[in-house]
């Protein structure tokens, strides 16, 4: 909901990089996080904007693909996103199980959100797809 008023103010770029930057500036902090109520406050928040914003990430990505390549794309994705989840959930495990701490996990994942942040944000920047008229 917050995403969607978002993209009417600032446009999907600047929300995607308002928000994933917010959800790794979040996840970075629940490093130092040393209270529980500090550390569920963080999650929230790094949770909210990286989930929030995602369904703007797909719908701007795919409106710069012509109409008849977004059906080919669509599966593509999702094949990607279920393996990168997939990869995500056993690099992390194994990152706890072999740190014994949770200080190593939470900074990869920050990195992560920044990268998705950046990757989104290059997608972000290519022109829409727009039909020729000649």
């Amino acid at each position: 909901m917050t995403a969607g008023r978002a993209v009417g103010a600032v446009g999907s770029r600047g929300t995607v990089a308002a928000m994933l930057g917010g959800g790794a500036l979040a996840a970075g902090l629940l490093v130092e996080a040393d209270t529980a109520w500090t550390f569920v406050a963080l999650v929230v928040a790094a949770t909210f904007f990286s989930v929030g914003v995602w369904p703007v990430v797909v719908d701007a990505a795919l409106a710069r693909v012509a109409p008849a390549d977004r059906r080919e794309l669509s599966v593509a994705w999702n094949v990607r996103e279920y393996l990168a989840i997939a990869a995500a959930t056993a690099g992390g495990g194994f990152l706890l199980d072999s740190s014994h701490s949770r200080t190593l996990l939470l900074g990869v994942a920050a990195l992560l959100l920044a990268a998705g942040a950046a990757s989104a944000l290059a997608v972000l920047g290519r022109p829409v797809y727009a039909p020729r008229t000649t």
